[in-house]
């Protein structure tokens, strides 16, 4: 019986790492990458829904809220940000058509 893919950065020694672990891993960081994208597209309707006009409707959060980072935060930082994730969201599918090749599962189109 193998355990159920782990949700922390705990990773299994070589020794431990076996097909399934990785299946699972796999899967559950797939099915986390649908769960965030789905809250990505609820965030982008709530912040559509929020009129130029409105902005003092944000007021209340404290500047040193996360979302903000620091006073000085720059749209280079965010875009470096947003790049890095762009690349995990690549690797991810690299990884997922590697473990398709070497199990020999993958269709040839």
């Amino acid at each position: 019986m193998t355990n159920p893919p782990s949700s922390d950065n705990t990773q299994p020694s070589l020794e431990e790492e076996t097909a399934q672990t990785l299946a699972d891993d796999l899967a559950d960081t797939k099915q986390q990458l649908v769960k965030l994208g789905r809250r990505v597209f609820q965030l982008s309707s709530r912040v559509a829904a929020v009129r130029h006009e409105d902005q003092a409707f944000f007021d209340g959060i404290p500047s040193d809220h996360p979302i903000f980072g620091n006073e000085n935060l720059t749209e280079m930082q965010l875009n470096e940000f947003f790049k890095a994730s762009e690349g995990y969201v690549a690797l991810l599918k690299e990884v997922n058509v590697q473990l398709l090749k070497l199990s020999g599962r993958l269709k040839k189109e």
